[in-house]
């Protein structure tokens, strides 16, 4: 209190029982100003200053949306805020300073930095993909941010700050975007306007600074994250390609669909070392298949780049030292079937092979190198390996169709061939791998073609000779002598491999002949005289089917 201040009324000026209530007895203290101005009907002070100026507050005063620092500096003449009566804001000064509103009753004046009053209501934490917390943040908010309404000044609230723009209104653009748009980053594949590559923003050859790439996204208009940057202009070496244009990008497991690689086999430059290939015949590739799919495009590819003519001259061969050939997944034809032969070559019928692979019976590179393989060279045993043996979809007759061939592959035998063994009577038994046996039924007599179409059921020990040897048994042409073991109870089926399968036809044979020819009519049982239509025609009219010789059906021809 100033008592000798010009606010003071000249009424009470020498009157200090008008304040205080005790002056009588000379107690001055616990004194009332404001107080007895009212109780006395006297006007209050219309300024402050001269009792109330070593009184301001010295830190920020008010609620959190209502802050005031009173040493805060203004613009427009002034050095702080602390120049002004309290008047100005305050209109019940002396009664309650709660009634304070600073911005729109400092005329022309404002604050020169909004963050000293209101540093308290910053966000900490990410609002509409801003950081106030960063270090590219200005500590203005008038830098982005209006200055409030009359009525969003008399009703303070957060939501009062939207709409601050950031890019654009500072002087100074950022070199740094992850402490803002960490979170935007896409949490799928992108594709480039420009040449259709596919780019995944979660690979770790990425990164996670934004500004490697987008700096200049800033200054676009609209402001948006650009689909025409490149990536390989900032980054001209990453570690990995298959991230972002391979089967590992995220966009799923299919070559060709939300990915740079070719759907479907493709040509590459490298042309074919088949020498029975059609001239200039371009080696396939499929990207899909196993071998290729687990590897990254840099394993091939040294050249890479935005272009999709970038990804050419590969030597898949030359740079994969290891291949998984497993006969589904992993085949050689899923990438080679464009130059499998059409011919005979090195006595064998590629067109006649069934669904076998290559790998069966070549190696890579053959007898080239792994820069220039070829296709020669097939494995000792040729397709009668072991491996080739334990799928039961390979059978003999898949190669060996032409019958009677002598000319690799040679074919099923067409003349009956001398077994090897002797009959009851000293006979050479020999057989017939095709004949025909005509049956008798109800409805007359049908014919009926016998074909022995499956060399295993018969030669089973030349198929054990062969596994033992990794195919050599086949080549050994005594493997296939005496080795035969005939079921004559048909229909005949045979166990290989873990399969069944039927041998000969479905009807009875009514026919010995065939193979039994030397021993018919041989012996005094069978010189009975007899001439024809009463002469036996065949074993059977007195033999039983699949029986001994001595197995006789009951009753003989009888001569007249």
């Amino acid at each position: 209190m100033l008592h000798t201040s010009l606010q003071v009324p000249a009424a009470i000026t020498n009157d200090c029982a008008a304040c205080h209530s005790q002056a009588a007895t000379g107690v001055y203290a616990g004194g009332k100003y404001h107080a007895s101005l009212t109780a006395k009907g006297l006007a209050q002070p219309t300024s402050c200053r001269d009792c109330h100026t070593a009184t301001l507050p010295i830190d920020i005063v008010g609620s959190t949306l209502k802050p005031m620092d009173h040493a805060s500096p203004l613009s427009g003449g002034g050095t702080a805020a602390s120049n002004f009566d309290c008047v100005t804001c305050h209109t019940q000064p002396g009664v309650t300073f709660a009634d304070g509103r600073f911005h729109f009753r400092i005329g022309a004046k404002t604050a020169t930095n909004c963050t000293s009053c209101h540093y308290q209501v910053m966000p900490k934490t990410l609002v509409n993909k801003m950081s106030h917390a960063s270090n590219f943040a200005v500590q203005d908010c008038l830098a982005c941010h209006a200055l409030p309404s009359s009525a969003q000044a008399a009703a303070p609230a957060t939501t009062n700050w939207a709409g601050g723009i950031y890019h654009g209104k500072i002087s100074t653009a950022p070199t740094s975007c992850v402490d803002c748009h960490s979170g935007q980053k896409p949490a799928t594949v992108t594709v480039s306007s420009i040449d259709t590559q596919h780019m995944s923003h979660k690979s770790a050859t990425v990164g996670t600074e934004c500004a490697t790439c987008h700096l200049n996204d800033q200054n676009t208009t609209p402001r948006a994250w650009q689909k025409t940057t490149r990536f390989h202009t900032a980054v001209t070496n990453p570690a990995t390609c298959q991230d972002c244009h391979g089967l590992t990008n995220g966009g799923g497991t299919v070559a060709g669909t939300n990915n740079d690689l070719p759907a479907g086999l493709t040509f590459s430059d490298t042309k074919t070392t088949s020498s029975v290939a059609p001239a200039n015949t371009f080696a396939q590739i499929t990207h899909q298949e196993i071998n290729v799919a687990g590897k990254d495009c840099k394993t091939c590819h040294t050249q890479v780049g935005p272009g999709g003519t970038n990804w050419k001259s590969a030597q898949f061969h030359l740079k994969v030292a290891t291949l998984t050939l497993n006969s589904t997944t992993g085949r050689c034809d899923n990438c080679h079937m464009n130059i499998k032969p059409a011919v005979v070559v090195g006595g064998m019928n590629h067109a006649t092979i069934g669904t076998q692979d290559c790998s069966a019976c070549h190696n890579y590179p053959g007898t080239g190198t792994k820069g220039a393989g070829n296709w020669l060279g097939a494995s000792s045993g040729g397709p009668h390996t072991a491996a080739f043996l334990a799928s039961t979809a390979n059978t003999c007759v898949n190669c060996h169709t032409a019958g009677g061939s002598t000319v690799a592959p040679i074919g099923m035998p067409n003349t009956v061939i001398n077994s090897g063994d002797l009959g009851k009577y000293s006979k050479v038994i020999t057989f017939a791998h095709k004949f025909t046996s005509n049956t008798a039924g109800t409805a007359g007599t049908s014919t009926v073609t016998y074909t022995m179409n499956v060399c295993l059921g018969c030669h089973n020990a030349a198929a054990v000779k062969a596994a033992a040897n990794n195919g050599a048994g086949y080549l050994d042409t005594k493997a296939w002598v005496g080795t035969g073991t005939f079921n004559h109870k048909l229909p005949s089926t045979v166990t290989f491999n873990g399969t069944t399968t039927t041998v000969n036809a479905s009807a009875a044979i009514q026919s010995c002949l065939p193979c039994h020819s030397n021993e018919a009519l041989s012996g005094t049982k069978h010189n009975l005289n007899c001439v024809p239509p009463m002469a036996p025609s065949d074993c059977v009219q007195c033999h039983r089917n699949g029986g001994s010789w001595s197995d006789q059906k009951g009753g003989r021809p009888v001569c007249k």
